[in-house]
């Protein structure tokens, strides 16, 4: 069996691969601009599913990270008020 692998970019330096590392299993990564800032695995039935699950964890990564910010800036805005 050949190594088999997908990949999509996103604007000019964001890149999510997707590498076939078994019968069912897949490695998930996220660059930007050539640093990965996630890596997973995952395990699924198709090229389909595993590229859906893969676009999933990435809106997960950046909902997370919405949230993580807006906190941040609620919790230093209430920090930095004078009263």
């Amino acid at each position: 069996q050949g190594f088999e692998s997908w990949s999509a970019r996103w604007k000019t330096h964001y890149e999510l691969t997707v590498y076939q590392i078994g019968e069912n299993r897949y490695s998930v990564g996220w660059y930007n601009k050539g640093t990965r800032t996630i890596k997973e695995y995952i395990d699924a039935n198709s090229w389909d599913e595993a590229k859906s699950l893969a676009i999933g964890i990435v809106k997960n990564y950046y909902n997370q990270m919405a949230i993580y910010w807006r906190d941040m800036k609620i919790g230093f805005d209430n920090w930095t008020e004078i009263k």
